[in-house]
């Protein structure tokens, strides 16, 4: 069977960054500019100067000094407020202080931990016992090492270049979208295999190492070094911090590519993940979420004001800290979006070579990283065109979101999301885990449609999801399935069924936990007071008292979709159709 071209090898795409970085330093270095996947498309030919929160003075008192004018908006409006919204208003009355006065507490804890050496002490901790890994992932590290995750992406392979997400053969493709056609309600696909697949690459993408990033970015604005030399620095700096993603994606059979931070850099950023070989044609934009040892992120999650919407998604309000990490205001000097689609264009044309066909877009993210990719994909649903020519919006899956968005927002995606009717290959998923406690926050009643009408545009009870909330109840009794759909987050006259590609018992052994890793994963212990402990052990049954918390971490996701019964084995092959009854 003749194949298309494929894509560039790993090392193939870092070499075409590297002369994309090279030429764009050289040709910015008179304005000591950063490395362009920092900045794109600089608004009036002002020098790139990306915002980057830190631990220091000057990022909290911002983020005080902003959050304390809103407050005080919400104090002089509070008689008004009381007496059309009453709950929203004292909601806004005692968040604010409760908020602020955390982040402050927090803020001199990351101080004080940094004068301490803290830093250099979590390094050394994480290189002892936690296997070089980041928070996320120590306690759990075999989600990453396991040798079974090979054959999970492999299975999910089969499904990824469908539109439907769904593992068919070019000989069932036409079969299954004439049973569609025919049916009065169109059915939305959950596939398991993507769903499991997608998680994991969303936990690697915590492992880029962001101290590395910053650096890249110091050395980028030396006007010390000569041209040549910060070339290559700050390009062997920016390769090196995705060093361990990239290899373990390579294990996989899959290549990665970093594309662009986003508010501050070192902090949340995006990258592809793509085949490293064959005819597939499809590209998993993951995005990193909350690292709970950066306090940036953590700024992030914490501004909780709305921020009107018009600008970039046409209408609405949404989270004021999600919405500033994606979209640039009339003042930012780096325009993350940008940065993302020119990356995105950029691989597309270099995998559709040789092939008429359209490459898949997925999208997928954890935690704040869930928050920032639901606002990508509604705003590539809204606007399509941004992709260009060679791209192609499918589904998203989004895990531990919390609330994003107002209720004029929520209906003027579910809006978007049923056109034209029928087409169910571009839904977001949002999968939640039993009691994870980021799913409720920030505090919303606009979850509900019946809400949505009674809700006023500015009140802080104007949160909620969107997409569709699949909730991961564990194996009971009531629910053998293992899951549920959330109540009444399935709109726009459609049903979903979760679907997986049958597997015969070699292939079901193999993508279960073998107990074996690629690496020496043997737990280390240490010595205090004369009491010998494994600290990850320790820290993990310590979290687990915390359910609730828990319950947000990438591995606790795995082991419940793991659980999931699904409604439907779909069988691939390349069999003529049959015609008889």
């Amino acid at each position: 069977m003749a194949t298309s071209a494929k894509p560039a090898a790993v090392d193939d795409l870092d070499e075409t960054q590297t002369r994309m970085l090279n030429q764009r330093v050289d040709e910015t270095v008179a304005k000591a500019g950063t490395p362009p996947q920092f900045y794109r498309n600089t608004p009036h030919g002002k020098k790139p100067q990306p915002k980057q929160l830190s631990t220091t003075a000057s990022a909290i008192v911002h983020y005080l000094a902003t959050s304390f004018s809103n407050y005080a908006v919400s104090v002089l409006t509070a008689p008004q407020t009381l007496f059309h919204d009453p709950f929203g208003g004292m909601l806004a009355l005692i968040e604010f202080p409760f908020v602020h006065i955390a982040m402050w507490i927090i803020w001199c804890f990351f101080v004080v931990a940094k004068a301490c050496g803290g830093d250099k002490l979590w390094d050394w901790f994480s290189t002892q016992y936690g296997f070089g890994l980041s928070a996320v992932n120590m306690l759990d590290p075999e989600l990453l090492y396991d040798t079974s995750v090979k054959q999970v992406h492999n299975t999910a392979r089969k499904s990824l270049s469908n539109a439907y997400g769904l593992p068919l053969a070019p000989s069932q493709v036409k079969t299954f979208e004439y049973e569609q056609d025919e049916q009065v309600t169109p059915t939305r696909f959950f596939n398991l295999d993507i769903a499991k697949s997608l998680l994991i690459l969303c936990a690697l993408v915590y492992e880029r190492d962001d101290k590395l990033v910053v650096e890249a970015d110091k050395v980028a604005r030396d006007e010390t070094l000569d041209p040549t030399s910060r070339r290559r620095q700050v390009s062997k700096l920016l390769l090196r911090s995705t060093r361990t993603v990239r290899s373990r994606a390579r294990q996989w059979g899959l290549n990665f590519a970093s594309i662009s931070d986003f508010i501050n850099v070192g902090g949340p950023f995006c990258g592809m993940f793509y085949p490293a070989s064959g005819d597939e044609r499809w590209i998993v934009l993951a995005v990193k979420g909350t690292s709970p040892d950066s306090f940036s992120d953590i700024l992030a999650d914490a501004a909780i004001s709305h921020q009107n919407a018009d600008a970039f998604f046409g209408g609405g309000n949404v989270h004021e800290g999600f919405y500033a990490s994606l979209a640039p205001s009339a003042e930012a000097d780096n325009d993350p979006y940008a940065n993302i689609i020119y990356g995105l264009k950029h691989l597309a044309r270099t995998m559709r070579k040789g092939s008429g066909e359209k490459v898949n877009l997925w999208i997928a993210g954890h935690s704040l990283g869930s928050a920032i990719a639901s606002l990508l994909h509604a705003r590539l649903l809204f606007s399509p065109q941004d992709l260009g020519p060679d791209l192609v919006l499918r589904q998203g899956y989004v895990y531990g979101a919390p609330r994003v968005a107002s209720a004029d927002f929520i209906s003027r995606f579910d809006f978007a999301a049923s056109q034209p009717f029928g087409d169910t290959t571009r839904s977001l998923w949002r999968v939640i885990d039993r009691w994870d406690i980021v799913t409720h926050v920030p505090p919303g009643l606009a979850d509900q449609e019946a809400n949505q009408d009674i809700l006023p545009e500015t009140s802080m009870l104007n949160y909620g999801h969107f997409g569709i909330g699949v909730h991961l109840t564990g194996v009971t009794a009531r629910n053998p399935a293992g899951w549920e759909i959330e109540q009444g987050s399935l709109r726009g006259g459609s049903r979903m069924q979760i679907v997986e590609l049958e597997k015969d018992p070699l292939q079901e052994l193999d993508s279960q936990p073998s107990g074996a890793a690629d690496r020496d994963l043997t737990p280390k212990t240490m010595t205090i007071l004369g009491y010998t402990f494994d600290p990850i052990k320790a820290a993990k049954s310590a979290l687990q008292l915390v359910g609730p918390l828990y319950d947000h971490f990438p591995s606790n996701y795995w082991m419940r979709l793991g659980l999931v019964k699904a409604d439907l084995e779909v069988r691939q092959s390349d069999d003529p159709p049959r015609t008889d009854a």
